[in-house]
């Protein structure tokens, strides 16, 4: 293999950009605004994002002036991507991969987080078909992105497990470039928003527990089912999502659990379980791991245990007894009866500015002081409101996965995302204006 291939920038520069803000780049420095590459203050004239509707897919941006990037939408921010010649680099950024395969496939260079999810490392790669070796991300999506590239086939940008991003870019000699990056390793995840399509909105929940005895009894695993999981235990977690979900966990711990056995059980946590995830009650699935987990086990555990907090659940591996507990959130019911707004400040210092907003515009609101006094409100409450930094990161996925359809409003931070039609969600930064305020509460309550 050419050394000049195993590690490279695969473009001009690319950048996450959320609302023209630079949130990450690689390749190109001390930029804040993506319009900035172009000397302007301002953002330009043919940016797709100035109109603000919601976009899909990859657009090429044409300027007057300057080089046209490619922007790469994703659920919350985009990739913009900025044409150039692939360079040699010494080390890659944590949290990115990538690859180059030939034209027909076969790797050339395999590098970064490519290694690390898959466990084989570059040496062992070289010369293998990509497809073959992407099946250990256990992603499909990835694979068939991968595998219509190299036939010719248009695709688009894919986004696997709610955090990878996968990129696909041209290479010479009719080759690929394959960049993949972890968004949440990069800290650019916003769970709620990327994973609000595994959640049913509408009609009955799913039952977690059928959908756990099928696929464990498809990879060869036995189990032991508690009857109070059994009775009526019900998630709003999609069947399919479910089962992707269940497959990737068992898979994962098949090699430190060689018995292929679990429990399964329905269990109550308080404060106790606080912050790391919110009191309430959880489907746990318990395994018995008879060896310690290798480097890349443990890399795989690590995704699927930011996986679990993305869908309001949670991992908890115990050294010294060799165990490992997976959680999946109960479904709450549609509220009866209300108590208004819950909210909840956590540790965002102008939250007071929303609670004074919400007494101005008549809106009743119930103020929770703690994890466990949140959980036991929301079940009764119309919507939810949260401030931006607290001691649970994951506390709006957290509660999202448990009423999907709950209105609910994120201030503080520097993200402001609208949501589209149906959508529950609104975040909105510190401080706003009082009129900015009370039309996001209004919408919340209305």
């Amino acid at each position: 293999m050419n050394r000049d291939m195993s590690a490279q920038l695969p473009c001009g520069g690319i950048a996450a950009i959320r609302e023209y803000r630079v949130l990450w780049s690689w390749g190109i420095e001390s930029l804040t605004r993506c319009y900035s590459l172009y000397g302007r203050n301002d953002p330009c004239p043919r940016c797709p994002l100035r109109s603000g509707s919601r976009s899909e897919g990859t657009v090429e941006v044409n300027h007057p002036v300057g080089p046209r990037e490619v922007l790469h939408f994703l659920p919350g921010l985009q990739l913009a991507v900025w044409p150039g010649p692939a360079s040699p680099i010494d080390r890659l950024p944590r949290g990115v991969g990538t690859a180059v395969y030939s034209s027909g496939g076969t790797v050339q260079a395999w590098e970064g987080l490519h290694a690390r999810r898959t466990g084989i490392e570059a040496g062992r790669a070289a010369g293998q078909p990509a497809e073959r070796l992407l099946g250990r991300l256990h992603s499909s999506r990835i694979r068939r992105q991968v595998a219509g590239t190299v036939r010719g086939e248009a695709q688009g940008t894919v986004l696997a497990g709610g955090n990878l991003a996968s990129v696909l870019l041209p290479a010479a000699e009719g080759g690929l470039h394959h960049l993949l990056i972890d968004l949440a390793e990069l800290g650019l995840a916003e769970p709620m928003y990327l994973l609000r399509p595994c959640f049913r909105h509408g009609g009955a929940a799913s039952d977690p527990v059928s959908r756990l005895a099928t696929v464990a009894e498809s990879l060869g695993w036995s189990y032991d089912i508690s009857p109070e999981a059994a009775g009526g235990f019900s998630t709003w977690i999609l069947p399919g999502v479910m089962d992707r979900l269940l497959a990737g966990i068992l898979r994962a711990a098949a090699g430190l659990c060689p018995s292929l056995w679990l429990s399964c059980s329905a269990i109550e946590t308080g404060e106790e379980i606080w912050p790391r995830a919110l009191p309430g009650c959880y489907l746990a699935l318990d395994l018995e791991l008879q060896s310690s987990p290798d480097r890349w086990q443990s890399e795989a555990l690590r995704g699927l245990s930011q996986r679990m907090a993305a869908m309001g659940g949670w991992m908890k591996t115990d050294g010294e007894d060799g165990s490992l507990r997976v959680a999946f959130p109960k479904a709450l019911p549609r509220p009866r009866a209300s108590v208004g707004l819950a909210a909840y400040a956590g540790e965002e210092p102008g939250f007071g500015q929303v609670l004074k907003s919400a007494e101005e515009a008549g809106v009743a609101v119930r103020v929770a002081e703690s994890g466990e006094e949140l959980a036991r409100l929301q079940p009764i409450a119309d919507g939810l409101l949260l401030g931006a930094a607290g001691p649970m990161p994951g506390l709006p996925a957290a509660l999202a996965a448990r009423m999907p359809f709950q209105p609910l409003l994120v201030a503080g931070g520097t993200v402001h995302s609208a949501p589209g039609p149906g959508e529950p969600e609104y975040r909105i930064p510190l401080p706003a204006e009082r009129s900015t305020l009370v039309s996001a509460l209004r919408r919340i309550t209305g």
